[in-house]
């Protein structure tokens, strides 16, 4: 799909996932917007937001313990 994104981008001067994002809405969006995305961008990408998500429930948690 690599290779289609930049296909893309040199036939028509535009980037393919930004084109993607104004037509596309809801989890519909994010599964294609992912399937374009490099193996390694889409890990990286989930595991800071895992992080992320973590983070919120152990500070929440902790919060919850002290009070």
């Amino acid at each position: 799909l690599l290779q289609v994104r930049e296909q893309y981008q040199t036939t028509y001067g535009k980037d393919l996932i930004q084109e993607l994002k104004k037509e596309l809405s809801g989890d519909f969006e994010q599964v294609i917007v992912a399937l374009m995305e490099p193996p390694a961008t889409f890990d990286a990408s989930h595991l800071r937001y895992s992080m992320k998500v973590m983070l919120s429930h152990r500070n929440f948690l902790s919060f919850e313990t002290k009070h």
